[in-house]
């Protein structure tokens, strides 16, 4: 009986080595081999693969940081560096599908046996996508939709279209999402994959801002979405998109279905916000989101989350028309806003926004200001944002001065009892705060405080200097200003309509006076101090209208051309003018009021200022516009008879003809020339008369050019012949200047040109399956062997190299199965031939190659266009013999 046990044992293990020996077998077709591969490429190889890919893909998500200022992304992707930190699982999961291809591939006859094959090359093509290795993620999808006639090759196509719209290359995602709306038409996009299907569209709409395009898809992605989170963040998304399309009806109903998914705090929060701006009056239900919204300011876990519930409430009222009660809720969401400065610079914005549609610039400039010093560099419209808050702070200045400068004369005009009365006032004022501000300091410091903005350091007793001339003394007294006497018109003599005589302390605070230097002391309880600020005498009064002038015509300036306001830029310029008569502006503000009046069609007053152009300023070249409806014809005209002329004279010099050349140069005095070409003709008169003999003409012209064309062509050669003359040498004489004058272009060489076209031609002629585009992106390879190289050593070597050498680029590098005992190792990516092969070069030089057996490693660089060929093709030398003739 023992014996016979045995005997089963030994035929039970014989029967298994005969499994194992001939299901290992690759190319052969039997139910023994297929069964074999198949199961350990599931359940070995591809399950760790594809475990390891899972691992990563939720770090991924967990390290994604939404921004909900925007529209949320669809995929949870996160940064570059977020990719990063995930590429171990990557490389784990490219490297086990790479040995289940290897060790497990049946293709017998051009047909793949085995079914989780092209799952492997599935999952490695979506590893490089989430590596960011686009161009090489492309390249292996379309592999598998070439080489697999399986579900996958629809969702090969439809990654492909995931990743164009990563790369913004949107028609070629639109090319890809055109052929699968053809498979979706005729069913044959697999149910699970419709899904994704849906959501590459909507991400492509989104990308591009097309979000009413989206909106379709979306819809029926959450349809088909089982899962309660993905459900959560796609209604979330929705109300978001109906939100920014000014849908407000969809953005409350798909917020509020977001709300009864449950979401986290996060979510929570920003719907109900968010259900707040999007309110419809037409819709109603506006007190309850109101109470919302208060409720939420009473609860202690929304206390650093003031400024946004602010903001909610601002847009609430506006959306209500209730402007008033919209401004108070923005400042108050800017008060509270103390670490979330995007929410600050937003709620600036917005503030800034309402004042400027009001056309109260002066209100709008400090909230632009905000908002393009807190929103981040990526901020939708950013750069507009700058430009706008750079335009009102020209603005506000010229405001400002006006002001500042209107007061300052009012002060100085007072009899000199009553000003020193009101400066003593200021001064006791000043005295007060003080010893006010010395027993609050005193107070701190019993509690054990410190102050960081102690005003005292603002004045700029410290550092010397005048207080009024330090810009934070000044801001400091602004708001000072503003808590005292409140918000106030910027207007001529504004307290007489109040509380009685001017008080000008905060006009002399911001009054510039360059004679003062800023480093001398100032003794802000002086009188001196103040009275040394006022416009005194003539010429301080002169100095101070003439900064009012130059403010004027700036804010006209401003007004027209950078704000577009005509009305306010014929304000300005009207009041320049009556407020200062034959002002050195006039005959600019003149034009740009006829041209404005033009435009706007009030051609009464649009006659009135041309008349007055050409009446008061007859020789301008205004008054000649004006007056000569084809002045830019006939002045063009006047300028071609200039330059022939010149070129006649030009042309009788070189032919030697020089009393000729001489009489056109003097025919030249009878036109109006610039200094340019008047000069050029002086130059070209002197020579002619050089080359006639006459060296005392020839002297005199050059010493008139000397003292009259400095800065012209022909000052320099001029002064070197005179220098020559005056040493009795032979002068050197620099080559006629051209009408043009014009450099010549450097002489070419020729020959090397030649070759270059001889090598082309030769190029041209060689035929191959590979097209030569140096141009296109490269990528950098190696054919390895990996029987007689250990490809993770070579990896190793080539990461520390890119680390080293090429640090700024962030190269990607990537190995998977090519044939039977080759990987291939891809580097990526290169802009063009001469990048990838400075790349091979420099991989040359550093030697790291040595180590290993160069008759198993065959590195090259290919364009993106060729490696799908060749990887299809797997000729290793005939790509080589294509790579000899053209890169090497």
């Amino acid at each position: 009986m023992p014996h016979i046990r045995i005997s089963l044992m030994h035929l039970f293990c014989l029967a298994l080595f005969i499994i194992i020996f001939y299901g290992c077998c690759t190319q052969t077709d039997r139910f023994v081999n297929r069964a074999y591969h198949t199961v350990n490429a599931k359940y070995n190889g591809y399950f760790n693969a594809k475990e390891s890919y899972k691992q990563g893909l939720e770090r991924l998500a967990n390290s994604h940081q939404d921004n909900f200022e925007d529209i949320l992304h669809i995929f949870q992707y996160g940064t570059e560096q977020d990719a990063q930190s995930i590429e171990s699982n990557l490389e784990t999961a490219i490297e086990k599908s790479s040995i289940v291809i290897q060790q497990h591939s049946m293709n017998i006859d051009g047909e793949e046996l085995n079914k989780w094959i092209d799952d492997a090359y599935f999952l490695i093509a979506r590893c490089h996508f989430f590596k960011r290795d686009y161009h090489l993620a492309i390249l292996s999808f379309e592999y598998i939709i070439r080489q697999f006639d399986t579900p996958l090759q629809y969702d090969s196509r439809i990654w492909i279209a995931k990743t164009n719209n990563y790369m913004g290359r949107f028609n070629n995602s639109r090319q890809a999402l055109d052929i699968l709306e053809t498979n979706y038409r005729n069913g044959k996009i697999p149910e699970e994959s419709k899904r994704l299907y849906y959501l590459v569209n909507a991400d492509f709409y989104y990308k591009q801002a097309k979000y009413e395009e989206a909106i379709p898809y979306m819809e029926k992605a959450i349809e088909s979405t089982r899962w309660r989170r993905d459900k959560t963040r796609m209604a979330f998304i929705l109300g978001q998109t109906y939100h920014e399309t000014g849908d407000f009806l969809n953005a409350q109903k798909y917020y509020a279905k977001t709300l009864r998914f449950n979401p986290d705090f996060d979510m929570e929060f920003r719907s109900k916000i968010n259900m707040a701006m999007a309110y419809d009056p037409n819709i109603g239900g506006g007190s309850e989101l109101k109470q919302q919204l208060y409720d939420m300011l009473e609860q202690e876990r929304n206390k650093d989350y003031r400024d946004q519930i602010y903001y909610a409430l601002a847009k609430f009222h506006k959306n209500m028309d209730m402007m008033d009660d919209a401004i108070d809720y923005f400042k108050k969401s800017i008060e509270v806003s103390e670490t979330n400065n995007i929410q600050k610079g937003i709620s600036s914005l917005d503030l800034g926004q309402i004042y400027y549609k009001r056309e109260d610039y002066y209100e709008a400039q400090p909230f632009y200001d905000n908002a393009a010093n807190f929103l981040p560099e990526d901020y939708a419209n950013k750069d507009n944002i700058i430009r706008t808050s750079d335009i009102l702070n020209d603005l506000a200045m010229n405001i400002k001065l006006i002001h500042v400068e209107d007061s300052l004369q009012h002060l100085a005009s007072l009899p000199a009892a009553e000003r020193n009365r009101i400066i003593d006032d200021i001064i006791a004022e000043k005295r007060e705060e003080a010893q006010r501000e010395r027993e609050r300091e005193r107070e701190m410091m019993r509690a054990g405080h410190t102050r960081r903005d102690d005003p005292s350091q603002m004045y700029g007793e410290e550092r010397g200097g005048w207080y009024f001339y330090n810009p934070s003394a000044v801001n400091f007294g602004q708001r000072e200003f503003a808590t005292r006497w409140g918000d106030r018109n910027l207007e001529d003599l504004w307290r007489i309509g109040g509380t009685g005589a001017i008080t000008s302390a905060d006009a002399i605070a911001e009054g510039e006076m360059s004679e003062i230097e800023e480093e001398q002391e100032q003794d802000i309880f002086s009188r001196e101090t103040y009275l040394n600020g006022l416009p005194l005498d003539e010429e301080q009064i002169k100095v101070s209208n003439e900064r009012i002038i130059n403010a004027y015509y700036n804010k006209g300036i401003i007004y027209k051309d950078n704000l577009n306001n005509n009305r306010k830029a014929i304000d300005a310029f009207v009041t320049l003018n009556e407020r200062f008569p034959k002002n050195e502006f006039q005959l600019y503000s003149y034009y740009f009021l006829h041209d404005i009046y033009s435009k706007t069609g009030n051609n009464t007053k649009a006659t009135t200022y041309k008349n007055k152009i050409i009446e008061q300023y007859p020789e301008s070249d205004y008054a000649q516009i004006l007056s000569d409806p084809n002045y830019v014809e006939n002045f063009l005209k006047r300028q071609n008879q200039k330059n022939e002329l010149y070129k006649k004279a030009y042309s009788a010099y070189t032919n030697k003809n020089y009393d000729r050349a001489i009489r056109y140069c003097y025919d030249a005095d009878n036109l109006e020339l610039d200094i340019e070409l008047a000069g050029k003709f002086e130059y070209l008169k002197a020579l002619a008369y050089g080359y006639k003999g006459e060296k005392d003409k020839l002297s005199e012209i050059l010493n008139n050019i000397v003292s009259n064309y400095h800065g012209t062509n022909v000052y320099d050669p001029a002064k070197n012949i005179l220098a020559h003359l005056n040493d009795g040498q032979t002068a050197k004489v620099k080559e006629t200047p051209k009408l043009d004058d014009a450099p010549e272009k450097d002489k070419e060489d020729k020959k090397p040109k030649d070759k270059e076209d001889e090598k082309d031609k030769e190029k041209d002629e060689f035929e191959s399956i590979y097209e030569y585009n140096p141009n296109n992106n490269h990528f950098f390879v190696f054919i390895v062997n990996i029987d007689k190289i250990e490809i993770q050593e070579l990896r190793s070597k080539i990461n520390d190299f890119n680390k080293d050498a090429y640090s700024e680029r962030n190269l990607s590098l990537s190995n998977i199965y090519f044939e039977d005992k080759k990987q291939i190792l891809t580097v990526t990516s290169f802009q063009d031939r001469n990048n990838a092969e400075r790349y091979l070069d420099k991989i040359h030089e550093s030697n790291i190659l040595s180590i290993f057996d160069d008759n198993y490693l065959k590195p090259f660089t290919i364009s993106v266009n060729n490696y799908p060929i060749f990887y299809q093709n797997k000729n290793i030398q005939e790509y080589l013999e294509f790579y000899n003739h053209y890169y090497r």
